[in-house]
């Protein structure tokens, strides 16, 4: 009886000081815990602070309100709480319509009422995103300035010759100059509508 209660006595205190966790060295199954808690954070981190942008993506980075870069084609790690991604684009070209949203005169004072559609895409995120962000405005404003000034210096005989203006000269004129600080570019442009809506006293 006695030997019984000394072999209990014994195994249980040979349990008490064991120095191991599920049949594994507690060494080791600790880094084990560590390594899964670790994984489980990365992969944390990689669903909610990370983004893939692609290659004809632009993604504009803020770090604590402030401007910080703008990427493209690349994993994009974000800071927690100080990074985040403000505005995102592609290159892609779009087609925008303006129905009867320019009125335009000629040298002799004639005044024609354009509708057109303009192919264009975002070239610079950064300087579009802080410039307004909103290219149908900004295009309708750029283009009707400078198809303002582009057919006053002109005599216009009839709609027909407004259509068959040089359009690469008129899109260069209109991407050099105000519409290249807003991050768009001007692709291409077609005259859908031309309507003459007064004639000058020259021409009566």
């Amino acid at each position: 009886m006695m030997n019984n209660l000394l072999v209990i006595l014994a195994d249980e205190k040979s349990g008490e000081t064991s120095n191991e966790i599920f049949g594994i060295s507690k060494p080791i199954f600790f880094a084990i815990v560590a390594a899964i808690a670790v994984l489980c954070l990365f992969i944390v981190y990689l669903i909610y602070f990370s983004t893939n942008v692609n290659r004809d993506e632009q993604a504009v980075v803020e770090r604590f309100d402030k401007y910080k870069k703008t990427v493209s084609e690349k994993l994009l790690l974000l800071i927690p709480i100080a990074d985040k991604v403000v505005f995102r684009s592609d290159s892609k070209p779009k087609v925008y319509n303006f129905n009867n949203s320019f009125t335009v005169s000629d040298k002799n004072g004639s005044l024609y009422n354009l509708s057109l559609s303009v192919t264009y895409r975002i070239i610079d995120a950064k300087n579009y995103y802080y410039s307004g962000g909103n290219a149908e405005d900004t295009l309708e404003n750029t283009i009707n300035d400078e198809m303002c000034k582009y057919l006053f210096k002109k005599t216009i005989k009839n709609p027909m010759d407004i259509r068959q203006m040089n359009k690469d000269d008129f899109i260069k004129i209109i991407n050099d100059g105000k519409l290249s600080e807003s991050g768009l570019a001007v692709l291409g442009i077609d005259f859908r509508d031309v309507v003459e809506i007064s004639k000058s006293q020259k021409n009566k």
